[in-house]
């Protein structure tokens, strides 16, 4: 899957740089997150926007799938550190 950058280049969508970004949230949250709560979150965003797109979509979707996503599961801390963080 592509994703359309903020700048407007596209790259493959990377698995392992949502978690990181994720994980970086989480220690700025000082609520450290265990590898299982990273992939359940990252495979949800990811199962969600599959559902939603099929080839291609955007930073912007992504970020706002994965805030729902750390919200659902109890992570309501590490997403406001997810949208703190993103915007710097």
């Amino acid at each position: 899957m592509k994703v359309i950058k903020r700048n407007g280049r596209t790259e493959e969508f990377n698995f392992d740089k949502l978690k990181t970004s994720i994980y970086s949230a989480s220690l700025e949250a000082e609520i450290p997150m265990t590898e299982s709560d990273l992939k359940i979150v990252c495979n949800n965003v990811l199962k969600i926007i599959e559902t939603i797109r099929k080839d291609n979509t955007s930073s912007y979707e992504i970020f706002s799938v994965t805030i729902n996503t750390l919200i659902e599961n109890n992570f309501s801390k590490v997403s406001n550190s997810y949208f703190s963080f993103l915007l710097k």
